[in-house]
């Protein structure tokens, strides 16, 4: 009660002093100036009433700004007093002109008793300008912090260390990892010196150290860095000051990008619960813990638990940063990945056209992060096959990557593949596979020969072989990818089994198919084991063991084969999503071969509504459907249909792609042969010439008979 007693006193003091010095001065007098600041300060500091204490020093620092100008150092030191009630009420906004202001009087009068004030200033329009992604004024700010700093008359070396540790950050943004490196290190030896070699406090730039080493794709050294640091927190007990739910999230994150998801998920669930046990709900560091973890769900393709991750991070970050921030924008993207991945195609591009345009805006037309969107928007014009579209834009994430990034960083890579996906969908195969070697050895460069990279790189080799028909060469890429699946992962490890599936498919299409299912056999005793029976891995599995017994004139069982992977579809994607209308497209065709015409018709419709929903109507991907129904209604003798269906199936693969591709001349040959038993001899051998002539150029060996009828795109996630 005497403290408050004493509080209430001093505030009339100072009330009364104010009236004394208006009365002797007037209002606008310097010793009024003196005394409405002193009071505010009080306000704030004591009573912690903030809008008081701002008008106080607002009106003081008009009368200083009047009476000495705007660059004395006592119109300066209030300056510094509105910045730091602003910041007191967590709005640095409000601050940033205040901060401005005094670094302008120092660069203007530079003194010993501004330098202090001056190098806070400094720092904190920096950390300002680096939050609105403005990165070059931002790295120019807290250069000239440090420098003030370095010429005190006693540096504080300890303070350094958090500027230098800053400053890395600034560079990474920038991509400038060599420089951000060496800020890390001048940090980590000022650190050392101050605290000795095994302290917590070195934990701080060994953190920004790490960081730099996974930006930069060097995660072996930031796998070190970071469980090193990890080691130092553990030493001490949990504080505010050394968290170790950051340093789980970035470890876990360097996992991730290596595709180790079971050591990435502890890590990022139990960083995840941290913040949720010590930080509010709208934490912008639950947002970070959120995305982080539903980035990992993403790429395990559990998108229906990463969903609602990134929807909430999405809300807690715009509320706190507003729509257009730098990672509101991140959020909105991955949110978007996720829909694309879920089959909601409609629902997701206009977030990436979004996300694309306030990239743009705020980070230019050059960042990483706009290739990023442009890398999405563009895969999901290739699976609506709006291939000619995808084209036009194509050059231009891969110029961003190698600008940003320089040309051996594996995000490289991302722009190299998409680039070649769109050659390959324009059978503009010499182009796909430059590229595609060239993504091989930055990998190889990168990760070293037998990462699991490489092992991709060689996946998307031979599958560009098969389309050609270089059947050797195809099975050889295939055989190395699986050896080094399994040699990174282990026989029985769930992940090696896409490779399964590829290898096997490549096996039913030279004519082995015993030898793909007994792979797809293993594989699906692995997928069963470990996902479950009802995963997306099981369904792929089952049914590339399908199409192993129709090469063979065989279907197998029914319930197994062709409905279980239809029923796990549309349980773990949605009645809608197009994966289900290929696993349609293959039940069709084993009712067409057990003579139940109208259900195969009638299930080939289903397929066609799924993809019109899905990915439009003008969309490549309806020519299979079409294709195969038309060869249905041959069959049914209903010729005019089945050449209706034959010719919109040829308009749409040649539209999409804007080139002649083999689908075309798959369409085109079907189309030939009901030329001929509809006795138009001529227009049959123009368009099996034709057909002939598409296959010729394309494939190494034969393909007329290879394919019997065009297949859908395999549905590609992002």
């Amino acid at each position: 009660m005497a403290a408050a007693n004493k509080l209430i006193e001093a505030e009339a003091a100072y009330r009364e002093a104010l009236a004394a010095a208006e009365r002797l001065q007037g209002p606008d007098g310097l010793t009024v100036a003196q005394v409405l600041n002193w009071e505010a300060v009080f306000l704030q500091e004591r009573l912690h009433r903030s809008e008081e204490a701002w008008k106080l020093a607002e009106r003081a620092i008009a009368i200083r700004r009047e009476k000495l100008g705007p660059y004395h150092l006592d119109t300066a030191a209030l300056e510094t007093v509105l910045a730091w009630i602003a910041l007191s009420q967590s709005d640095s906004a409000r601050a940033q002109p205040h901060y401005q202001a005094v670094f302008d009087a120092y660069e203007r009068h530079p003194s010993k008793e501004l330098e202090v004030s001056a190098a806070l200033a400094a720092r904190q329009r920096a950390v300002f300008l680096r939050d609105q992604s403005r990165f070059q004024l931002a790295e120019g700010m807290m250069k000239r912090c440090i420098e003030i700093k370095e010429q005190f008359s006693k540096p504080d070396d300890n303070a350094l260390t958090y500027d230098y540790e800053m400053l890395g950050r600034i560079y990474m943004d920038e991509r400038r990892f060599a420089d951000a490196e060496t800020a890390a290190r001048h940090s980590l030896d000022l650190t050392r010196r101050l605290f000795g070699t095994d302290h917590v406090r070195i934990s701080n730039p060994l953190t920004i150290l790490g960081m730099n080493f996974s930006e930069a794709g060097r995660y072996s050294e930031a796998e070190a860095t970071f469980k090193q640091a990890i080691a130092l927190r553990e030493k001490v007990a949990p504080n505010a000051d050394f968290p170790l739910d950051t340093l789980f999230v970035l470890l876990g994150t360097n996992y991730r990008l290596q595709n180790r998801y079971s050591e990435a998920e502890p890590l990022l669930v139990r960083a995840l619960a941290i913040r949720e046990k010590t930080l509010k709900p709208d934490d912008t560091g639950i947002a970070d813990a959120l995305f982080s973890l539903g980035a990992l769900y993403r790429a395990q393709s559990r998108y229906a638990e990463a969903e609602p991750l990134f929807r909430r991070s999405l809300a807690i970050r715009e509320k706190a940063l507003g729509a257009d921030s730098r990672y509101a924008l991140a959020d909105a993207q991955s949110l978007a990945l996720v829909l694309y991945s879920m089959g909601r195609l409609a629902d997701a591009e206009p977030i990436f056209q979004r996300v694309l345009s306030g990239r743009e805006r705020v980070l230019g037309p050059d960042h990483q992060e706009v290739a990023d969107t442009l890398a999405s928007l563009i895969q999901l014009m290739r699976a609506q096959g709006r291939f000619a579209e995808a084209a036009r834009m194509a050059d231009r994430p891969l110029a961003i990557y190698l600008k940003a990034l320089g040309p051996d960083h594996p995000f490289v890579v991302r722009g190299l593949l998409l680039l070649a996906a769109v050659h390959q969908d324009r059978a503009e195969y010499a182009e796909a596979d430059s590229l595609f070697r060239r993504a091989l050895e930055i990998r190889r460069k990168a990760f070293g020969p037998e990462h699991i990279s490489v092992a991709e790189s060689f996946t998307d080799l031979a599958r560009l072989a098969l389309i050609q028909r270089d059947f050797d060469v195809a099975a050889a890429y295939m055989t190395s990818a699986l050896q080094l699946y399994e040699k990174w992962f282990g026989a029985d490890d769930p992940r090696i089994v896409p490779a399964m599936i590829s290898l096997a498919s490549l096996r039913v299409t030279v004519g082995e198919p015993e030898s793909a299912e007994a792979l797809l056999r293993r594989g699906l005793a692995i997928a069963e084991r470990t996902s479950g029976p009802d995963s997306l891995l099981v369904a792929g599995i089952l049914s590339g063991i399908a199409d192993s017994f129709r090469v063979r004139g065989k279907y197998g069982d029914v319930d197994q084969y062709y409905e279980r992977p239809l029923a796990i579809y549309r349980k773990l994607l949605g009645s809608r999503h197009p994966m289900v209308a290929v696993s349609l497209d293959r039940f069709a065709q084993l009712q067409t071969a057990l003579g139940r015409t109208k259900d195969a018709e009638s299930t080939y419709d289903e397929a066609e509504g799924i993809l019109n929903d899905a990915l439009g109507k003008s969309s490549p991907a309806l020519a299979g459907i079409l294709n195969d129904k038309a060869l249905l209604f041959l069959q049914l003798n209903r010729k005019s249909e089945a050449e209706e269906l034959l010719n919109r199936a040829l308009e749409l693969s040649r539209g999409g792609a804007g080139t002649e591709t083999p689908t075309f001349a798959v369409v085109l040959s079907n189309l030939a042969t009901l030329y001929g038993i509809t006795d138009r001899a001529s227009e049959a051998a123009r368009a099996r010439k034709q057909a002939e002539g598409i296959f010729a150029k394309m494939c190494k060996q034969t393909c007329t008979n290879v394919v019997p009828a065009a297949r859908l795109p395999v549905w590609q996630d992002l």
